[in-house]
């Protein structure tokens, strides 16, 4: 819910530290994170996983970009943002490595569907 929160931050009020990337860019990355966030927060209280996995990908999408703005932020202005750029890269690394177990227990809940379609078609 903090990231949806942060997200409805970005759309709502923009930060200008970022006014150059213009309009466009800075509600998609804010929209993504708003409404990703609130599908995450989703899945996890309905124990849903594919509501928490699929919008993940989105939600790291959405902090990606503000990444990439936190490291121009630093090549252009100094170290003094690099905490910033190093923080949402992580987050964005946990995310990632969050929806890659996701997929891993999706594909491995197909599998245990598949046999058992097939042991029922060999009875």
């Amino acid at each position: 819910m903090l990231l949806a929160a942060a997200g409805a931050v970005v759309i709502i009020n923009p930060p200008t530290s970022y006014s150059h990337t213009g309009a466009l860019l800075t509600f998609v990355w804010g929209g993504a994170c708003a409404l990703s966030g609130v599908a995450m927060a989703a899945g996890v209280l309905l124990r849903r996983y594919r509501w928490e996995w699929l919008p993940g990908w989105i939600a790291a999408m959405g902090l990606s970009v503000y990444s990439v703005l936190s490291w121009e932020a630093v090549a252009r202005d100094g170290l003094g943002h690099a905490p910033r750029a190093l923080i949402i890269t992580a987050l964005v690394g946990l995310i990632l490595s969050r929806c890659i177990q996701l997929s891993l227990i999706d594909m491995s809940a197909r599998r245990v569907v598949e046999m058992r379609e097939a042991v029922r078609d060999d009875e």
